[in-house]
């Protein structure tokens, strides 16, 4: 029965040639079309699923800024932490040396130690209080201790001493204060305004956190398959977040 269809099958090529050849070329066109249809198609889900991972993990980060700045401004409203900074600024009004010790000493140590307290799970690496006059008022690191920040660094601290509370990023920590090495990797920084009983901003209460702990940890969990990865720069272009494509050491 095969021999018998092949056999017809020839003998139908060599009398309607042309006919064949015009149902191969509308096969052939059919099956292009369909493929492009479902080439595009995928194109489209696979564009509309990484928009949704894109929109998703924007979420997360932008949920974990809010609750980190959430605490900060009530570590900020502490009354020991109040209190602390407004001894600091008094040492501060006597000059620098006053500064340095009442920074190095008891009253930077209650700051410090205020933090430590209220942070309780809450990552604090780095701890810094910034007077209005962008001196370090208190810092975890005592060798801060009455720094005087360059004027672009002070500027960076403008909105939390003008009331707001802040989120920023650095590659180092020297990159946030002028000190502190440039060996300690990305920095999350979140700072919220310091005030007064009348309700004047005093100071800002600055907090720095490890970037390759849980804010790393946000844009590894949106990786996609063998190959897809989310990561953080900064407003130079650096990488904040480390690719698990590194080269080997």
């Amino acid at each position: 029965m095969a021999a018998d269809w092949l056999t017809r099958a020839g003998i139908l090529a060599r009398r309607h040639p042309a006919a064949i050849a015009v149902s191969l070329a509308l096969v052939s066109s059919v099956s292009a079309w369909v493929y492009s249809g479902v080439r595009s198609a995928l194109v489209e889900l696979a564009g509309a699923n990484l928009q949704s991972l894109a929109a998703s993990e924007a979420l997360a980060v932008e949920t974990w800024i809010g609750e980190k700045r959430l605490n900060v401004q009530r570590w900020a409203r502490d009354p020991r932490v109040t209190e602390a900074a407004e001894r600091l600024l008094d040492a501060g009004r006597s000059g620098g040396d006053a500064l340095r010790e009442a920074c190095a000493g008891a009253s930077g140590a209650r700051l410090v130690q205020a933090i430590d307290a209220l942070r309780l799970e809450d990552a604090a690496a780095s701890i810094h209080l910034i007077g209005g006059d962008g001196r370090v008022l208190a810092a975890r690191d005592a060798a801060k201790c009455a720094l005087q920040l360059t004027p672009a660094l002070h500027r960076a601290f403008a909105p939390a001493l003008q009331g707001e509370t802040q989120f920023a990023v650095t590659r180092y920590e020297a990159d946030r204060v002028g000190a502190g090495g440039n060996v300690d990797g990305p920095r999350i920084w979140i700072s919220a305004p310091v005030r007064n009983e009348a309700g004047d901003v005093i100071a800002a209460l600055d907090i720095g956190k490890p970037g390759d702990e849980r804010f790393a940890g946000l844009f590894a969990a949106a990786s996609v398959g063998a190959s897809g990865e989310s990561y953080a720069f900064d407003d130079r272009g650096l990488l904040l977040t480390e690719s698990r494509f590194r080269a080997a050491p």
